[in-house]
């Protein structure tokens, strides 16, 4: 949205803006950057995005028709995505930013599926996937459900809440950097779905390619989605703003696993995602984290002190949430866990929020 005025929502309590304006769009994006366990994209790159945007509506599900068609937008791709520039220089791309091919996803699935959608969901919570929705509804004029389908960030589309509801992961529409536009169906596997993504994250240089899918009715969609999230991510993001590193974490119910320097951090592409350990290290040991785009597991001297499906994050004394990737050196860094998202307490949840499914061969 262009404009809104200053109207609040009570929530326990709680003022929670019903016209999510630009300085509480900032620091939701922190508190996304938050929760996204090192993925979900560059918060400064999200920041960027979301940069001309007055105000956004932020929805809860009970003031939506549950008729309302939904639908879930977002980029897939590698953390570390190679520059436009660099990729035009071998093949001619169609767009200047990432975020574009979201908005031509979109319009294709609206099309091809024959349905006109009425509000977006989140795909996760990161600091550039979520800004990418935020800017999806800014230029379509649409709400936001003030939830998401993951709770976190995660690599594989099946580590998102629909996947629990037996949902299938197509009618999808896909776009490419070089403006070739895919809509699929009848896939109804969620891996051979993440397969087929992969591939044109290959074949687009590793870049990362627009979707858009999961086109349901608010009805189907509502009892499976993450709600409140974004009003989490706003609270945090608050306290993240204000330096309050430590009290951010705990109003997260999270806890502190390491505080120390980073030692080194090395990472490659395999299979479409990129692949890293960390090593960070303080007077009384080392601790080393894994990740599969996003993290999944930390040892503290060789032992294992958190693991998929709890959430595992870096961020900086000053408040400042840390990217798979991009760990800083000679910076004060604190390795935290959250607790996991009720949702994923299941056996199905458990099975693809494992060491089993985020270790790559």
């Amino acid at each position: 949205m262009a404009s809104g005025t200053g109207l609040v929502r009570q929530l326990a309590g709680d003022a929670i803006p019903m016209i999510v304006k630009q300085e509480a769009i900032r620091r939701l994006l922190m508190g996304a950057a938050f929760f996204s366990t090192g993925g979900g994209g560059s918060l400064r790159e999200g920041l960027e995005v979301v940069r001309n945007i007055d105000s956004i509506e932020l929805l809860k599900a009970g003031e939506l028709d549950a008729e309302t068609w939904t639908a879930t937008a977002y980029l897939a791709g590698t953390v570390n995505c190679p520059p436009l520039e660099e990729i035009a220089r071998k093949h001619p791309v169609s767009v200047q930013n990432g975020h574009e091919l979201v908005v031509s996803a979109f319009d294709n699935l609206e099309k091809m599926a024959g349905i006109e959608i009425g509000a977006l969901i989140p795909v996760e919570l990161g600091g550039y996937n979520t800004a990418v929705s935020l800017y999806l509804a800014a230029q379509k004029n649409l709400p936001v459900l003030d939830g998401d389908l993951t709770g976190r960030s995660a690599p594989e589309i099946r580590q998102t809440s629909y996947f629990l509801g037996g949902i299938p992961p197509t009618p999808a529409a896909v776009t490419t950097i070089f403006d070739e536009k895919i809509f699929l169906q009848d896939v109804t596997d969620y891996l051979r779905f993440d397969s087929i993504l992969r591939l044109l994250v290959e074949n687009s240089y590793q870049f990362d390619v627009g979707v858009a899918h999961f086109p349901l009715k608010l009805k189907s969609a509502s009892p499976w989605v993450l709600h409140n999230t974004l009003s989490d991510c706003i609270r945090v993001g608050t306290l993240l703003e204000n330096k309050e590193t430590m009290k951010a974490i705990s109003e997260a119910k999270g806890k502190v696993l390491f505080i120390g320097k980073l030692e080194n951090e090395q990472f490659k592409i395999r299979d479409g995602f990129t692949v890293g350990e960390i090593k960070i290290k303080n007077t009384d040991g080392e601790m080393v984290l894994k990740y599969k785009n996003e993290l999944y597991v930390a040892y503290l001297n060789g032992t294992i002190v958190s693991k998929v499906p709890e959430l595992i994050g870096i961020i900086g004394t000053d408040g400042q949430p840390v990217a798979n990737t991009q760990v800083p050196y000679n910076k004060n860094l604190i390795v935290y866990s959250l607790p996991i998202p009720d949702i994923w307490r299941s056996e199905k949840g458990g099975s693809v929020f494992s060491l089993e499914s985020f270790e790559i061969e």
